[in-house]
């Protein structure tokens, strides 16, 4: 395995005392590697980060994004990315999402959701 680009992982959490609110990120880059015996090369890179007001659960938000790309010389060149924005209200959750594919630098799939699902009394 070369290693084409390094990882970079990293975990932070923030206090904001004024909006009162807590941030914890995580970030899982596995970098870039290209495995020679077949020429693969792969990337990976997903962010996560989550935040409240303690004191408001419908405050809460959960976002996720990530990045892969799949290619090998001359024949293949993929690029996908994906979002999730998790949220709350008192009657409600709320889920927007996309993700995006390209090939050679051109989309190939591309989707948006947004959904509201009833809380049920969760």
């Amino acid at each position: 395995v070369t290693i084409l680009q390094e990882g970079n992982p990293e975990v932070s959490i923030e206090f904001d005392d004024e909006a009162d609110t807590q941030i914890i990120s995580y970030t899982e880059d596995e970098g870039v590697q290209r495995i020679e015996s077949h020429g693969w090369i792969h990337g990976h890179n997903l962010h996560r980060q989550f935040e409240i007001n303690p004191d408001f659960p419908t405050t809460a938000i959960a976002e996720f994004w990530a990045e892969d790309i799949y290619a090998r010389a001359n024949q293949l060149d993929v690029e996908i990315d994906c979002y999730l924005r998790m949220t709350a209200d008192e009657t409600n959750f709320y889920i927007a999402a996309m993700v995006e594919a390209r090939e050679n630098g051109n989309r190939a799939f591309s989707r948006r959701w947004r959904e509201r699902i009833p809380r049920n009394g969760i």
